[in-house]
């Protein structure tokens, strides 16, 4: 609510808070920081799409901002699309850059290209005629064609933003189930639940 009052009233005092957040060492403030700057991106510390996307790159470690890859593709969504040509190949440029660990299952390689090819689909859904999203594209779609850009691209798993991660597990409770009670009788059961999901 106090961001949503500054949004709205004093984008000045909003600039300030975001600064102090997105330098914090505490995880959840850059976090905070930075969902604030895709609630209202006009207001953000710079307002053009190049300059929320050059400031994005200032304050945020793309290979290690474990919990944030929510908030980092929501601005980049956004401001991706509005962004000069110099801007996106920054932008692409960094996302091809990066480079995943080895999981369990896959070699480094595989994972880094899994990486780009995730960050690349979600900014092509926001702006499908980008040919640089499509050059840098069809080498991945050629080597791996039975790949499907993932429904929610920017959920963690395995120590980066840039790792897959499976959806396909479904609730043990239907909405109906959850709703039928008060929240504070599904407190034991919330805590003790098991999945294998992120394990």
């Amino acid at each position: 609510m106090f961001f949503k009052c500054l949004i709205d009233n004093n984008s000045t005092l909003l600039d300030n808070w975001i600064a102090i957040l997105v330098d914090s060492k505490a995880p959840i403030l850059r976090r905070l920081a930075i969902y604030t700057m895709s609630l209202h991106p006009d207001k953000s510390p710079d307002k053009s799409p190049n300059e929320n996307l050059y400031w994005l790159f200032k304050h945020v470690d793309f290979d290690s901002s474990i919990g944030q890859c929510y908030e980092i593709y929501n601005v980049m969504a956004i401001a991706y699309p509005g962004a000069r040509a110099e801007a996106r190949q920054a932008v692409v440029k960094r996302i091809l850059a990066h480079k995943s660990p080895a999981s369990k299952t896959s070699s480094a390689e595989e994972q880094t290209v899994k990486a780009h090819y995730k960050w690349l689909t979600w900014l092509q859904r926001t702006t499908p005629d980008c040919k640089l999203i499509q050059e840098a594209l069809v080498p991945i779609e050629k080597r791996y064609p039975e790949w499907q850009p993932p429904k929610y691209p920017y959920h963690l798993i395995s120590g980066s933003p840039l790792n897959f991660l499976d959806l396909s597990t479904k609730s043990p409770w239907t909405v109906e189930k959850l709703l039928s009670k008060r929240a504070d009788e599904w407190i034991d059961d919330l805590l003790n639940f098991k999945d294998n999901l992120l394990k």
